[in-house]
């Protein structure tokens, strides 16, 4: 949890562009929310024997107008938030390596540290930037529609929400599951990156060799 309040602290510069992210989440949440009841009056209209759908038509077209609105507009101010705090963190990475000893870097792997130069920023970069946003959206979502269910039949809701804890027992195993081949990868990759390095400096040093012999 110490390592999430962290990360949070990189967004306190955007706060603002957060902000925005969450109202125009929220915007298209609702938007999204309103098609489904929409479609249910119509049906119920059609039932009835009603002719005249039209407003009803529109208003499902302008609500999936609206949904896709201000989905575009939260991902680009989601997308600006998170090259933000990508960036910042960077240049403090990139001070933080100034500051240590060469002696620490003998003892590191380069493809380490390349490795969180790049896949970890970027992942640190998506959490801040999408995943926490689409987080909070879709457990708004699941609250709100939950709500509207029950207050539209009870008993069908029960059957809809009766997988919700099984298939959250699902996503918190499969995550606590890829978190190590995760890791596994990251190693990977930066052991190909530090034989990579190492037969580009053996190249370059028969190409000096070759050279001098010339």
């Amino acid at each position: 949890m110490k390592t999430f309040w962290r990360l949070l602290g990189f967004l306190r510069p955007y706060r603002g562009g957060v902000a925005v992210s969450f109202v125009l989440a929220a915007a298209a949440m609702g938007a999204g929310v309103l098609i489904p009841l929409l479609v249910g009056r119509t049906v119920d209209e059609i039932r009835q024997g009603g002719v005249d759908l039209w407003p009803l038509a529109i208003a499902v077209a302008a609500a999936g107008l609206l949904r896709l609105a201000f989905s575009v507009s939260r991902r680009l101010v989601a997308g600006k938030v998170s090259l933000g705090v990508e960036y910042d963190l960077r240049n403090r990475m990139y001070e933080h390596l100034h500051s240590l000893e060469l002696g620490f870097f003998d003892s590191q792997q380069t493809g380490q540290l390349m490795s969180r130069a790049t896949v970890d920023l970027q992942s640190v970069r998506f959490f801040l930037g999408y995943g926490l946003i689409f987080i909070l959206q879709s457990a708004i979502t699941i609250v709100i529609a939950s709500g509207v269910m029950i207050w539209v039949d009870p008993l069908l809701a029960a059957v809809s929400l009766a997988p919700m804890p099984f298939v959250i027992w699902v996503a918190f195993r499969y995550g606590r599951r890829n978190r190590p081949a995760s890791q596994e990868v990251q190693q990977r990759i930066a052991e190909l990156t530090a034989e990579a390095e190492e037969n580009i400096g053996g190249v370059r040093v028969v190409k000096a060799f070759a050279q001098e012999e010339r």
